[in-house]
Order: C-alpha cells, then sequence, then structure tokens
C-alpha cells in the first residue's frame, strides 16, 4: 500500500486530509510541523503534502531540506495564502516557477481544495 505523509499545524487537517486518503486506499502517517516531518521522511513515502505556513519549519523549508538529504517523492505544498508564499519564495532566492517545476515541489494545493482533485494529483506519482 503506497505511504503518505501529511504534514499540518492544524490537527483538524490532518485528521480530515489522512481519513479520506486511508479510505482511498494510501497509507497515511501525519506529523504536526515540519521538523518532525523531515525527520519521517527517509521511511519509504511516496509523496509528502505538506502545509506551508507552520511553527519550527515551514512546509518550502520542508520540501527543500527533504529534497537536499535525498528524498525522490512527490511533494505538494498546500497554502490558503498564496501572496505570503511567493513573499517568503523571493525571501529564499527562488521564483514560483523554480520551486513549483518539480526539482522541489511538484504542485500548489490552494486552500480550501477538493480532496477529490488531490488525490487525482497523487494518482499521477503512485507507484505501480
Amino acid at each position: 500500500m503506497p505511504k503518505i505523509l501529511v504534514v499540518d499545524d492544524d490537527p483538524y487537517m490532518r485528521r480530515m486530509t489522512s481519513a479520506f486518503l486511508r479510505s482511498d486506499g494510501y497509507e497515511v502517517e501525519t506529523a504536526p510541523d515540519g521538523r518532525e516531518g523531515l525527520d519521517r521522511l527517509p521511511d519509504g513515502y511516496f509523496a509528502v503534502l505538506t502545509d506551508f505556513q507552520m511553527s519550527n519549519m515551514n512546509g518550502v523549508d520542508l520540501i527543500i531540506e527533504a529534497r537536499k538529504h535525498g528524498y525522490h517523492g512527490a511533494a505538494f505544498l498546500m497554502t490558503g495564502d498564496p501572496d505570503s508564499l511567493n513573499t517568503y519564495l523571493a525571501e529564499r532566492g527562488l521564483t514560483r516557477e523554480e520551486f513549483f517545476s518539480g526539482k522541489y515541489c511538484n504542485s500548489l494545493i490552494t486552500k480550501p481544495f477538493d480532496i477529490h482533485e488531490v488525490v487525482k494529483m497523487l494518482q499521477a506519482y503512485k507507484p505501480q
């Protein structure tokens, strides 16, 4: 069963997203922040779904650090505030196009989102 890591500081979002993904046949684990998510990523996840704005380590930094440490799975960033994301990427010296090119992140998921659309995105990266 394919494993997904859901990283979000909102317990409701973690619970609802992971429950739906489990009902769709995925094995799902969760982490409450980017630091804990980064610690778990070497555990064979084919995808990570992470919120942008979190304490300890945000989703952008989680994805960048995961790539530096050899994570090769899919990465999806969720945010309800795309303007803050653009500002943060610029502060990191990254363009939105570069970050979402697949080099770091595969796609942006804007909150609120349709979980069925997220499942469609995940299916494109699901190991066969």
